[in-house]
């Protein structure tokens, strides 16, 4: 799976997810999840979906707020976990 497919799916996930269907219109893969209205409870829903698709498990410690504060840092983690080419 090539590292776009991650973001387009992270993208739709995320853009479904959110609460701020304003703050959605501009997103970008760079766009901080943070400020699109998603809770920890979402987000969790979000891990779980990421864990299923790309059949990987996150461990405690890989789940920051630096490895989810976007996108593509999001990306960054499941690529590293699947090893996927760029």
């Amino acid at each position: 799976m090539q590292k776009q497919e991650i973001v387009q799916f992270l993208m739709e996930r995320v853009k479904a997810m959110s609460t701020k269907p304003q703050a959605v219109e501009t997103m970008t893969e760079a766009t901080e999840i943070s400020g699109l209205g998603i809770d920890s409870v979402t987000l969790i829903n979000l891990v779980v979906e990421i864990e299923q698709k790309f059949d990987i498990f996150l461990e405690d410690d890989e789940m920051t707020v630096e490895r989810f504060n976007s996108v593509q840092d999001i990306a960054a983690l499941i690529s590293e976990k699947i090893s996927v080419s760029s």
